[in-house]
């Protein structure tokens, strides 16, 4: 059994040097084996590329950050639609 309750957390997004997008995870892309390891992102609007140690947008809750699992590649269904989905 599972049980749920209301929380105040916030939800964090990196901000791409343009000013105007925001950074999301690449779908289909390979996770880079480093150490730690790198998730490839494309901002929103202007489309740069880049790799981010952390999978955004993330939960930050009591100083403590959380990626969403929906977001990560190995724990999620290949068909499934994530929020990290390019828009």
């Amino acid at each position: 059994m599972l049980r749920k309750s209301k929380i105040q957390a916030n939800f964090v997004e990196m901000v791409c040097k343009c000013g105007e997008g925001v950074f999301r995870l690449i779908d289909g892309l390979p996770v880079t084996d480093s150490n730690p390891k790198q998730w490839a992102h494309r901002c929103t609007a202007c489309g740069i590329q880049v790799d981010i140690t952390t999978v955004y947008p993330l939960i930050e809750f009591k100083g403590k950050s959380f990626m969403l699992a929906d977001s990560l590649r190995f724990e999620r269904d290949p068909g499934q639609t994530s929020i990290g989905k390019n828009k």
